[in-house]
């Protein structure tokens, strides 16, 4: 990939154009920190307050919580509607879960706001 890109931009250097490239391509693998346990769990309560059960999978891919994760702060990923396939041709959505989802996160970020969940901190502080 980045060497099909360095040919584009390669290409694109004439007629007084001028591209660089810069950076690079990086997605460390999601682990887990130490406090991610408690943070998923207090979302399962939010969940089971619901009448849902979630529970965690591992999925594969990369996503932003791969960077987010590696510097130890705890991440949920894929807090999206319910489907399949995801990210193919194929993709389906349960147009249904659109809704709950939505109200799962928006109830979780308002119990973390009123204090009613504590994110345990990165550090003694």
């Amino acid at each position: 990939m980045e060497s099909r890109l360095a040919e584009l931009v390669a290409s694109a250097n004439h007629d007084g154009i001028t591209a660089a490239m810069h950076g690079q391509f990086s997605s460390p693998p999601w682990v887990p920190g130490a406090r991610s346990p408690a943070v998923f769990e207090a979302l399962c309560a939010v969940g089971r307050e619901m009448g849902l059960d979630l529970r965690a999978a591992s999925s594969g891919g990369a996503s932003d919580a791969n960077k987010i994760a590696s510097t130890g702060i705890p991440v949920l990923d894929s807090l999206g509607p319910v489907g399949s396939d995801i990210h193919s041709p194929n993709e389906r959505v349960h147009v249904p879960s659109l809704v709950e989802r939505a109200k799962l996160s928006a109830t979780f970020l308002t119990k973390i706001a009123a204090g009613e969940i504590q994110i345990p901190p990165s550090y003694g502080g």
